[in-house]
């Protein structure tokens, strides 16, 4: 949560224009079970009018969340994505 709310500071993006939040996150459990990206996001305090989706895929996960955000980009169907990654391995 700390994270996006600095990048959406210093960015000085209007965060209700943010049509998705998609992040990677290896293992989905404990402290990042559920969808870690839209509730970093809810936690920070963003508007709840925007979306989010935890992606898994194994090592690949956050370079998956990047892809699927350009290809939103890419494609025209969306403007502006906030990808990330995150992952706690002291578990």
């Amino acid at each position: 949560a700390h994270v996006l709310k600095e990048l959406i500071a210093r960015s000085g993006v209007d965060p209700a224009a943010v049509e998705d939040v998609v992040f990677g996150c290896l293992d989905t459990v404990g402290p990042q079970a559920g969808d870690i990206a839209r509730t970093s996001w809810l936690a920070a305090g963003l508007p709840e009018e925007v979306p989010g989706v935890t992606i898994d895929r194994q090592c690949g996960s956050s370079q998956q969340a990047l892809h699927f955000a350009a290809q939103g980009v890419l494609s025209g169907t969306q403007d502006l994505v906030v990808a990330g990654g995150t992952q706690n391995m002291t578990q």
